[in-house]
């Protein structure tokens, strides 16, 4: 019954294309309670194809220390859970675990794993991101995250993220560029440049970010 509960929630909620913390299907579905957390963590698997948004914002919700090994545990499957680490300061728990799935680097993580990470401020994981800065799929917030972290030749780093943004999508693109103008790549300047002329819908956000890069 608990499983069709969380289900119905699921599908009722098809079709919605903005989401907050205070939708009532988060509260809907933290009203299942702890004991049943086992069945909200195993919902976003078969929720993936739909919407699993309230589920996991559930899960932060009745996350505590009596559950803390569940949420480990399913961390390498479901690293969005990565949420509910950051809240409770589960960081050095999960420390094994936020380190070897930064090995992959070709895949993507949450920014938030990037963040729980970093704040870890273990020299051991500082080649680790700034490999996943390289070649992850978020260089722009994999930054944000590690500027500050002592990693050996970050200035080679950026540049070698930026030969690997340069001809990528325009938001990509033009969010690593704001970085690597940092760095004196005038090519990143000239694509700031070309990007506040742009009328392409996916650099119109970005080029709000590349105006005061410009200017600067």
């Amino acid at each position: 019954e608990v499983k069709q509960y969380i289900l119905d929630i699921v599908s009722a909620s098809q079709g919605q294309n903005t989401f907050s913390d205070r939708d009532p299907q988060v509260a809907l579905l933290t009203r299942v309670g702890r004991e049943n957390l086992p069945l909200l963590i195993e919902a976003l698997s078969y929720a993936r194809s739909m919407n699993d948004y309230h589920i996991k914002r559930a899960i932060v919700n009745l996350a505590d220390e009596s559950n803390k090994s569940l949420i480990l545990d399913s961390l390498p499957i479901h690293q969005d859970l990565v949420t509910a680490v950051i809240q409770h300061g589960w960081e050095e728990d999960a420390r094994d675990i936020l380190l070897t799935e930064l090995k992959n680097t070709g895949q993507y993580l949450p920014t938030e794993w990037i963040q729980a990470a970093a704040s870890l401020n273990d020299p051991e994981s500082y080649p680790l991101l700034r490999d996943y800065f390289i070649n992850g799929q978020n260089r722009s917030w994999t930054y944000k995250a590690i500027k500050h972290l002592p990693i050996e030749d970050m200035p080679g780093a950026v540049t070698e993220a930026w030969q690997r943004s340069k001809y990528g999508d325009d938001c990509n693109r033009i969010y690593m560029a704001i970085i690597a103008v940092k760095y004196g790549h005038l090519d990143a300047l000239a694509v700031l440049v070309d990007s506040l002329t742009s009328g392409t819908p996916d650099s119109y956000w970005s080029s709000q970010e590349a105006r005061p890069a410009v200017l600067r």
